[in-house]
């Protein structure tokens, strides 16, 4: 479930000598339809300053306030606005933003322009959408470690060792197995290779800013060993193609998912085992 939508606004007004005051209407829109539609701000307008760098953030969880995960600006208008979440609830394939019908317009007040000049605004916006969730979510992140072969060719072993430290910022606990491929995209069979854990990340009911996200995070030394039934098999390894997988099995399992969490795999070495022949030649 989505929880504390946040849209943050940036107006950089610096050149222009007259407040504006906004509001939009943003529509969820799937298969062609509109499906929900939402006011922002709920009710009257949000305000870009003259003269300044304006930030604006509508948000939807009143007790929270804004969730920025780079920290809220200070000194930002804060609107809350419930049923921003409605718009994600089912994913839409886009949101509309209608700013038409003199939903941008000058305040209401005095101000001096200049004749014959230009005056010139930009205007950005980010959207942070942190998910939360309960039972039966499932991560699975898979990658490969390539061209092996120009390392192992000239090589049998009866088994190897890998170790890597992995750090883990997703609040899941995550089991690490990997395969073993051949230069033609085969499953090497001949070769078995055991799995690992990986730490879950400190869960938390809300993130005020990464450095929470890190503070988080755990980091683990993994190792995986290899038989081979075949010392020679060892020469035809190519590619290691890593998965690592977790599912929450139930409600205890719960935490919030965002854009800065991140999986980072360093430090990986490769050990070979028992009885070793190197060719030369």
């Amino acid at each position: 479930s989505v929880t504390n939508p946040t849209l943050k606004l940036v107006a950089d007004m610096t050149q222009i000598p007259a407040s504006v005051d906004v509001s939009a209407q943003l529509a969820s829109v799937r298969g062609g339809q509109t499906t929900v539609t939402v006011n922002l701000p709920a009710s009257g307008t949000a305000t870009a300053t003259k003269n300044s760098v304006s930030t604006i953030y509508f948000y939807e969880d009143a007790a929270s306030g804004p969730y920025d995960p780079s920290g809220v600006t200070s000194g930002a208008e804060t609107h809350q606005v419930d049923g921003i979440s409605s718009l994600l609830t089912k994913l839409p394939d886009y949101i509309s933003v209608n700013l038409d019908g003199g939903r941008v317009k000058l305040k209401d007040e005095d101000c001096t322009v200049e004749l014959n000049r230009n005056y010139a605004t930009t205007m950005a916006y980010d959207v942070y959408v942190p998910f939360e969730f309960g039972s039966g979510l499932r991560v699975v992140y898979c990658d490969s470690i390539t061209d092996m072969s120009d390392d192992l060719e000239d090589y049998e072993a009866e088994g190897m060792t890998v170790t890597a430290n992995v750090k883990n910022a997703i609040p899941l606990e995550l089991t690490v197995s990997a395969e073993p491929i051949d230069a033609y995209g085969n499953v090497i069979s001949g070769i078995s290779i055991t799995t690992a854990t990986v730490a879950a990340a400190t869960a938390r009911e809300a993130y005020a800013n990464e450095s929470e996200i890190e503070a988080g995070a755990t980091t683990t030394t993994i190792e995986l060993d290899f038989t081979l039934s075949n010392p020679a098999d060892l020469g035809k390894v190519d590619r290691l193609r890593f998965r690592f997988s977790g599912e929450s099995t139930s409600s205890a399992e719960s935490g919030i998912l965002s854009s800065q969490q991140y999986l980072q795999v360093t430090d990986i070495r490769l050990r070979l085992k028992g009885s070793v022949v190197t060719n030369f030649n």
